[in-house]
C-alpha cells in the first residue's frame, strides 16, 4: 500500500526511537485490518538523507547503492522475506510515501535486548541459549535468501511480551535498512555501513569491505 497521508489511518502516541535519518513511533491503529490494536511506524526524512549525501560525496560520486539506502525501499523488501511465516524477526504491514517522508509500519514490540537484559537482571546461558535458538530461525532465512543485515547488535534485536507476567517472549531481529544481498559467502561489500562497536574484527582490518 502506498497512500499518501499515514496520519488518515495512524494516530501517533509517542517516540521510541530514533537514528540520524528516521524516527520510531508507537501508533493507534485507526483504520487498518490488522489485529494489533498498536503497531509501530517508521517515519524516514528524505531531506535529511539528501543534505547528508550532498554533504559527503559530490553528484557523480553517489553510488547506486546509496540512492538505495537513501529511499529505504530495499528495508520492506528484507522485511518482508525475514518475517513472512516466521515470528523472530519484525513484521511488515504496509508503507506509505510523500515527497518529504518514507513511512513504514510494522509490529511493535515492547523492548529493545539491552532493556530487557536490564529487566530481567538473572539474564544467564540458558536465556542466551533461548535467544541465540530463536534468532537462527532468522539467521537461515537470511542465509538463504543472501541477506547480509549489516547492522546486528542489541539495540536492533527487539523482544515482544506474549503474558502481562513477562515470563513468555520472543525475540525478533529488526531494522534492515542497509541490509543488502550478497552473490556468495565470500562476497564483500564496498561500502562501509553499520556500527563500529559491533563489527567483527576482520570487518574493521578490511580497508574495502
Amino acid at each position: 500500500m502506498n497512500e499518501k497521508n499515514y496520519k488518515d489511518y495512524y494516530d501517533i502516541i509517542q517516540e521510541i526511537g530514533f537514528c540520524a535519518f528516521s524516527t520510531v513511533y508507537k501508533v493507534y491503529k485507526a483504520k487498518n485490518k490488522y489485529k494489533e490494536e498498536f503497531v509501530a511506524i517508521k517515519i524516514i526524512d528524505k531531506e535529511k538523507i539528501k543534505v547528508a549525501l550532498r554533504n559527503e560525496y559530490s553528484k557523480q560520486d553517489i553510488s547506486e547503492e546509496y540512492n538505495k539506502i537513501a529511499n529505504y525501499k530495499n528495508e520492506i523488501k528484507y522485511m518482508k522475506i525475514c518475517g513472512e511465516n516466521n515470528e523472530n524477526s519484525v513484521k511488515y504491514y504496509q508503507h506509505f510515501e510523500t515527497d518529504n517522508e518514507f513511512v513504514i509500519v510494522m509490529e511493535l514490540c515492547d523492548e529493545n535486548l539491552i532493556d530487557f537484559i536490564k529487566f530481567k537482571k538473572d539474564f544467564n546461558i540458558n536465556d542466551i541459549y533461548e535467544l541465540l535458538c530463536q534468532l537462527n530461525n532468522t539467521f537461515k532465512i537470511m542465509k538463504e535468501n543472501k541477506i547480509a543485515h549489516r547492522d546486528l547488535k542489541l539495540e536492533n534485536i527487539l523482544v515482544k511480551f506474549e503474558n502481562k507476567e513477562k515470563t513468555k517472549y520472543t525475540f525478533k531481529i529488526s531494522d534492515y535498512g542497509i541490509s543488502k544481498e550478497f552473490l556468495r559467502l565470500s562476497s564483500r561489500f564496498s561500502t562501509k555501513v553499520g556500527t563500529v562497536n559491533f563489527m567483527a574484527p576482520e570487518v574493521l582490518n578490511e580497508e574495502r569491505y
